[in-house]
């Protein structure tokens, strides 16, 4: 089960990311595309067009860290947009979205959207 501070704030960026990138790619994208300081500690969270896929990205006083999800079905309800970011505090996680709160809660079942 992952655990942050309430004070955390979580990034999404809502434009579709190349899941091929790693720590210095994404922490690229935290600069350009959502414009926040990558080192703040706060959370980054990345998907896929497919929304199949999802990274988040988080600086950890000495060192990143990465956790990456594959829905093996469905699809994340991804808000992808042409604006690039949209944020909030990790309390507030659950009402802005309730499908990354069970994957930030350690929770197995993330609601997605089946495919057909």
């Amino acid at each position: 089960m992952l655990s942050f501070p309430v004070a955390i704030k979580v990034y999404l960026c809502t434009v579709p990311c190349d899941m091929r990138r790693s720590f210095d790619g994404l922490s690229m994208m935290a600069e350009h595309v959502i414009r926040c300081n990558p080192f703040s500690g706060h959370l980054l969270v990345f998907c896929n067009r497919r929304t199949d896929r999802l990274k988040i990205l988080y600086w950890d006083c000495d060192g990143w860290a990465i956790w990456y999800k594959r829905l093996e079905a469905g699809t994340f309800q991804f808000p992808f947009s042409d604006v690039g970011t949209n944020s909030f505090r990790w309390d507030q996680l659950g009402t802005k979205n309730p499908c990354f709160m069970g994957l930030f809660s350690g929770v197995s079942g993330v609601r997605t959207i089946e495919s057909s």
